[in-house]
């Protein structure tokens, strides 16, 4: 888990919460759904000690030309990006956003690679991102 994002562990199973910090810290996860991805004077690709940016961690932003990765904290009801369990998992095995009325299929998201996790690995990303502070979209996304 990054230095500075602090996770809400009530209610939460904990062996899942470190699976999927470790699934989704390892897997890139970072590089899209969180913008910039490092502090200034963190940037690993500079030769910096790698800081996280914590105060925009996984709130999404880096858009990849029309498309935006998501804001993947909780809302309002503490759902991750708005998706259930259930939903969560249907959408990374099949790449359709259940929100989505057009049923457009996620571009640019490596669905096709998360959908070959186990539905564990899945459950425990989504814990995972259950235990983060819930965070308004990226005020500022950029490529």
């Amino acid at each position: 888990m990054p230095a500075g994002v602090f996770l809400n562990l009530h209610g939460k199973d904990r062996e899942l919460v470190g699976l999927g910090s470790y699934i989704v810290n390892t897997t890139g996860c970072n590089d899209c759904h969180t913008y910039p991805s490092y502090m200034k004077g963190g940037d690993p690709f500079l030769g910096q000690a790698e800081v996280i940016n914590f105060a925009q961690y996984m709130t999404g932003g880096r858009q990849f030309g029309p498309f935006t990765s998501a804001n993947l904290t909780p809302d309002g009801t503490g759902k991750p990006a708005g998706l259930t369990l259930k939903e969560f998992i249907k959408t990374l095995h099949t790449g359709h956003n259940p929100h989505d009325p057009k049923g457009q299929i996620l571009q640019v998201m490596p669905w096709p690679v998360f959908g070959k996790k186990t539905d564990r690995d899945l459950a425990a990303i989504y814990e995972y991102l259950r235990a983060l502070p819930s965070l308004p979209n990226n005020p500022s996304p950029g490529p």
